[in-house]
C-alpha cells in the first residue's frame, strides 16, 4: 500500500477502511493502489489437483511433497519458493483438504500463528482486520458453534495448534468477513485468500477499484478517478454486478449492507421470482453433468432464457450467468454466430451496470475472437481495442493478457500505429 496515495481510516458503525489521501491529488484511473502477497490462501479442492500450489498456474504438476503427498508443484523452483510456507501446514493439510474453504483458511491461520510467534496477538499482520464476532453471533450463532466444533475435531491430534475460544472466534470472523475469492485469467474462482492490507478495502455496490490476481498475489487498481478523501471500495461478488443477486449470498458471511437502490425489496415479487432464479442457478451449476451433451445443455439454457424473459426486463442482471454459460457452450461447439448473439446481449446488459469491469473487458476479448472467426476483422479490431483499454485499467499494461491482445492487434495490422492511440484513452468507456 502506497501511503503517499491512500490512508487508513476508521468510521463508527462501519469499521476500518482505505481511502485516497484527503490532502493528496486523488488517484488516476488505472493506477495501482495495492500489490500484496496473500497472508494465507487455499485452493479449491478440484483446483488443487491440477494447479501448482505456489504459482497457481494450471500446469502439469509432477512434483509432490514427500511429507503430505498433497502439495503439488510444477517445478523445483516453485517447490523451493513455497517450502517455508508449506512446512507450516504440511502436518495437517491432509486433515483439512475436504473441509469448506473458510475452515481451511482458519486452520492455515492457526498454523501460521503456531510457527511464527510474531503472528500472535496484537503483533499479528491481520490485527487491523475487523472480525465482527458480535454480529456473527447474532446472525449465525449456530454456524459459528459448528465451525468451532469442527476445528476441535479436526485438530484433536494437534491440540497445540488451537488457541483460546475468544481468539479463535476472532480468527474465524476475520476469515469470514475479509477473504477474497482468487480468480484466474478467465475470471473463474480457483481458491480463497486473506490479505493483511487489501482486505481492509470495503464493499460497495458501485465499486471504484478492481482486484486482479497473479497467482495468490493481488493487485488492486483504480477503475475510475478516485477523488481526494474518497473511500476505495470493491465489489464483493465479482460475477454478479448488482445486489439483487449479490446480497442474499454474501451478506451472512460478509455482513454487507446494500445501499445502491438496485436491490429488489418487494416481498411478493421476490417470492414470485424465486422459482425461476433457483432454476437458472441450478442449471448454470450443472455444467459438468452435461459435459458430453453440449447441444442438450444449450437447449436447456435457451429454454431458461425464454422463461426469464417472461418475468424479467431484457436488461435484468439475472440473465448474466445464463448468458455467460450459453456463450461458453457456443464457443466450445464453434457455433460462432450464436456465440456472437449471446456476446452482444451480454455486452448490452453489463454496460448498464458496469463501466470498467474485468468481466466486461474479458467479454470484449471473447467477442473479438468470435468476430475474427466470422471474418469480421474490422469489428474484431474494435472489440479487441476496447478489451485492451478496459483490461489495461484493471490489469496494467504489462500484464500478459493485455500484451496478448496487443500482439493480436499487431498481427491483424502490423504497420498501422493507430492501435497505440487508444493506450490511455478511457473516455469512451
Amino acid at each position: 500500500m502506497d501511503r503517499e496515495v491512500v490512508e487508513l481510516f476508521s468510521e463508527p458503525g462501519k469499521g476500518k477502511g482505505v481511502r485516497a489521501r484527503a490532502a493528496g491529488r486523488g488517484i488516476r484511473q488505472g493506477s495501482l493502489i495495492f500489490a500484496e502477497d496473500a497472508y494465507i490462501f487455499t485452493l479449491d479442492l478440484e483446483e488443487s489437483k491440477r494447479r501448482c500450489h505456489f504459482c497457481l498456474q494450471k500446469k502439469t504438476v509432477p512434483l509432490v511433497c514427500y511429507g503430505c503427498k498433497y502439495a503439488r508443484y510444477c517445478s523445483e523452483k516453485c517447490q523451493e519458493h513455497d517450502q517455508q510456507h508449506h512446512m507450516m501446514e504440511c502436518d495437517v493439510i491432509n486433515l483439512i483438504s475436504g473441509l469448506a474453504s473458510n475452515l481451511k483458511m482458519v486452520v492455515a491461520a492457526l498454523c501460521k500463528m503456531h510457527h511464527l510467534a510474531v503472528e500472535r496477538g496484537q503483533l499479528s499482520s491481520i490485527s487491523n482486520l475487523m472480525s465482527h464476532v458480535d454480529d456473527i453471533k447474532r446472525q449465525r450463532a449456530g454456524g459459528l458453534a459448528a465451525m468451532m466444533s469442527t476445528l476441535h475435531t479436526t485438530l484433536k491430534f494437534h491440540l497445540d495448534y488451537l488457541i483460546d475460544q475468544e481468539s479463535l472466534e476472532k480468527i474465524i470472523g476475520k476469515v469470514m468477513c475479509n477473504s477474497f475469492a482468487i480468480l484466474d485469467d478467465d475470471h473463474q474462482q480457483i481458491g480463497t485468500a486473506l490479505y493483511a492490507q487489501a482486505s481492509m478495502i470495503n464493499h460497495s455496490c458501485t465499486p471504484n477499484c478492481v482486484p486482479v490476481f497473479i497467482g495468490s498475489r493481488i493487485e488492486i487498481r483504480a477503475a475510475r478517478v478516485i477523488l481526494p478523501g474518497e473511500e476505495d471500495a470493491k465489489m464483493e461478488c465479482l460475477k454478479c454486478p448488482r445486489c439483487s443477486r449479490q446480497i442474499p449470498k454474501t451478506s451472512a458471511l460478509q455482513l454487507l449492507a446494500c445501499s445502491c437502490g438496485y436491490k429488489l425489496t418487494s416481498g411478493d415479487f421476490l417470492t414470485d421470482m424465486e422459482d425461476i432464479k433457483n432454476f437458472a442457478e441450478n442449471l448454470v451449476n450443472s455444467r459438468k453433468s452435461y459435459a458430453n451433451e453440449p447441444e442438450h445443455f444449450l437447449y436447456l439454457l435457451e429454454r431458461c432464457l425464454q422463461l426469464q424473459q417472461e418475468v424479467f426486463h431484457d436488461d435484468n442482471v439475472t440473465f448474466v450467468s445464463v448468458l455467460e454459460r450459453a456463450l461458453d457452450v457456443c464457443v466450445e461447439m464453434e457455433e460462432w454466430q450464436n456465440a456472437l448473439e449471446y456476446a452482444e446481449r451480454l455486452e448490452r446488459i453489463l454496460r448498464v451496470y458496469l463501466q470498467n469491469d474485468i468481466g466486461l473487458g474479458l467479454l470484449y476479448k471473447t467477442k473479438g475472437v468470435i468476430q475474427l472467426q466470422l471474418g469480421r476483422t474490422a469489428d474484431a479490431k474494435q472489440s479487441l481495442l476496447t478489451a485492451k483499454r478496459l483490461l489495461t485499467v484493471t490489469h496494467g499494461w504489462r500484464h500478459d493478457l493485455v500484451q496478448h491482445i496487443r500482439n493480436v492487434l499487431t498481427d491483424l495490422e502490423p504497420d498501422d500505429e493507430t492501435t497505440l492511440d487508444h493506450e490511455n484513452d478511457f473516455s469512451n468507456l
